[in-house]
């Protein structure tokens, strides 16, 4: 016999269906790319999906294959590399248009996702 309470215990039916996550993830992502240029916290993150944090994370991992951050700066780092190969604009300003607070740490980030500073990446491309 089970000694936990009736309202202890979830029912199929009332457990969300994987096709209930889909639009708060969405949300999310549409939020993400509007915000590459700004600091995005967990926080407004899960309030924009409509989740707790930790939901949050583990709901748009299932559906995305990533957690959030990490989607937001793979995203930061592919539209980087989008201006860097197509814009004369300085460094330091696609570092600040991708959402990245200092040339430096810009330059060390994407170094290590791509194994090129931005300045030898953009090399490539001219």
């Amino acid at each position: 016999m089970d000694k936990h309470p009736e309202f202890l215990h979830i029912r199929p039916e009332m457990a969300p269906q994987p096709d209930t996550w889909k639009p708060r993830i969405e949300r999310a992502v549409a939020f993400l790319s509007e915000n590459l240029a700004t600091p995005v916290s967990r926080s407004r993150l899960a309030t924009v999906a409509g989740l707790s944090e930790s939901r949050l994370h583990d709901v748009f991992k299932e559906v995305m294959g990533e957690a959030p951050m990490a989607y937001l700066n793979r995203r930061r780092i592919q539209q980087a590399a989008f201006l860097l190969a197509r814009s004369s604009q300085p460094v330091a300003d696609i570092g600040d248009a991708c959402g990245f607070p200092s040339p430096q740490y810009f330059s060390r980030f994407f170094h290590n996702k791509t194994g090129l500073s931005p300045s030898a990446f953009r090399r490539q491309f001219q």
